[in-house]
């Protein structure tokens, strides 16, 4: 006895008892096909069938005899015996009447199974929702540590340890080379190609599978690589390179997060770079100052001397004559 399941594929067997379970197991990979079944279900009516018309005999020489019935829009019953006299009009009705029967059950099992996969999908989705939520929420509260500091290593560190709580990853690279270190052992070469193209296109460069592309792998074992650069359009602050050991490791989500965190941590190094050279200029003006100053004291300085020795010389200088005219006299 077979139940055949009608689907998109055709009549699939969905339940049985039979001397051939590997054959009905494995109905679609050998490309079988019961054509009592399929006359059943094209014609829409029972059919009683002898052994020439069975593909599923049970061996040469025995009698067998076909009955398949229809399961109102679900399939066909199918039931094969090797007995005298073969199926009657009874068995036929009886098997008619089970088949009435089984419609409305398997009906009912067929949207349990779509509910129950459409909940499943639902979870999942949700599931991604909640973590997509997450992320975007430790990003939004992440941001403003990004610009608190204006020294550049401790901008480029928030980057760091932000990325690592909402984008996982097993390889983090920022080029140029900086002097934080980065997990892995990164390839230069390959590092820098990515960090080109990124830069070229001025837009994240996603590889799903980085074996298949015309870039290498920036490191030994990893498949998928996101690059993206840093800062806003027409600012040069390098290039972020993201690298997972997983094939398909980064969605479209982790490259919105991570192209928003580079934006930000651009502009918070390019501010920081601009308060380091507005510092230099500062000490630079100070030390101006400072020779400035030390100059006009020295001019005042050689002032007072002189007006010093004028003051000197003027009654030296009587004193000088008067003794000149009493050698004289």
């Amino acid at each position: 006895a077979v139940v055949f399941l009608a689907g998109t594929e055709g009549l699939v067997p969905l339940a049985w008892e039979s001397p051939h379970p590997d054959h009905l197991a494995s109905w679609k990979l050998l490309g079988l096909s019961d054509p009592v079944a399929e006359r059943a279900w094209q014609t829409g009516g029972s059919i009683l069938a002898d052994r020439a018309q069975n593909d599923l005999d049970p061996g040469e020489g025995e009698a067998c005899s076909r009955l398949a019935v229809i399961i109102p829009r679900q399939g066909v019953l199918s039931v094969e015996a090797t007995r005298p006299g073969g199926f009657g009009k009874a068995d036929q009705g009886r098997l008619e009447l089970l088949a009435r029967c089984l419609g409305p059950t398997l009906q009912s099992a067929r949207r349990l199974e779509d509910l129950q996969r459409e909940l499943a999908l639902q979870r999942q989705v949700n599931q991604r929702l909640e973590g997509w939520a997450a992320g975007l929420e430790r990003t939004l509260q992440g941001i403003p540590g990004l610009s608190a500091s204006l020294k550049p290593h401790e901008v480029r560190q928030a980057l760091l340890e932000l990325l690592g709580e909402v984008v996982p990853h097993d390889l983090l690279v920022l080029s140029p080379p900086h002097p934080e270190p980065t997990p892995g052992q990164e390839d230069s070469e390959a590092v820098r190609a990515l960090a080109e193209a990124t830069l070229r296109n001025r837009r994240p460069l996603l590889l799903e599978d980085a074996a298949r592309s015309r870039f290498a792998p920036p490191a030994p074992g990893i498949r998928s690589v996101l690059a993206v650069p840093l800062g806003p359009d027409g600012q040069d602050s390098g290039v972020l390179v993201l690298g997972s050991c997983r094939l398909r490791a980064f969605e479209r989500f982790h490259q919105d997060l991570t192209w928003m965190l580079a934006h930000q941590a651009g502009v918070a190094l390019q501010k920081a770079r601009l308060h380091e050279d507005l510092l230099e200029t500062h000490r630079a003006l100070q030390e101006s100052q400072a020779y400035l100053v030390q100059s006009s004291k020295m001019a005042a300085v050689g002032q007072l001397a002189a007006g010093v020795a004028h003051e000197l010389n003027t009654p030296l200088g009587a004193v000088l004559l008067g003794l000149d005219s009493a050698l004289q006299s």
